[in-house]
């Protein structure tokens, strides 16, 4: 059977060949949870000593690799399995369950004033875009008004010029008819 001590052994064989596999990787999210798992399976056998051990290890991993979850957790797990450190751990634990809540307050509300930001600069953007769109069709519009007149300016000067043409030809032909 796998609860005797033969299991026993077979199992403490086996969860040490999976934290030294992860060693051998050197993926330290795997290394704690090993650590915290371990200890957990000795604090099932009611071997507090290393139960307590591996939740130390795990913890000082936890704070050497900046794993806030697993800081929390193995802070927990020694709270609980530690009796002599007890209150010490449940302080700590607090203490850090607080400043978490504190610096993700402070990031939900520095993602907050991004986004708020953001849709400001949005807002202006298609303020811009519309005043934009408005003096593009000023200009067009002025252009065109400005081309129209000196088109007609154009024509009226033209339309002079012929009306002169015709009255000198109007006086060139009254000259050769007297």
């Amino acid at each position: 059977s796998i609860y005797s001590s033969n299991g026993k052994n077979n199992i403490d064989s086996l969860l040490s060949v999976s934290v030294k596999i992860r060693e051998e990787i050197d993926h330290k999210q795997s290394i704690i949870g090993s650590k915290i798992i371990i200890g957990e399976y000795f604090l099932s056998k009611k071997d507090t000593l290393n139960a307590v051990e591996n939740f130390n290890q795990a913890y000082i991993l936890s704070v050497k690799h900046h794993s806030n979850y697993d800081i929390l957790q193995s802070l927990e797990l020694l709270s609980v399995s530690d009796k002599e450190k007890q209150v010490f751990y449940t302080e700590k634990y607090h203490k850090v369950k607080d400043s978490l809540y504190e610096l993700e307050k402070a990031t939900r509300n520095k993602f907050a004033r991004i986004a708020y930001e953001t849709d400001e600069i949005v807002e202006q953007n298609t303020i811009l875009s519309k005043r934009n769109s408005y003096l593009l069709g000023g200009v067009l519009f002025t252009s065109l008004f400005a081309l129209l007149i000196f088109v007609l300016f154009r024509l009226k000067i033209r339309n002079k010029e012929l009306i002169y043409q015709q009255k000198e030809q109007n006086n060139i032909q009254q000259i050769q008819e007297l």
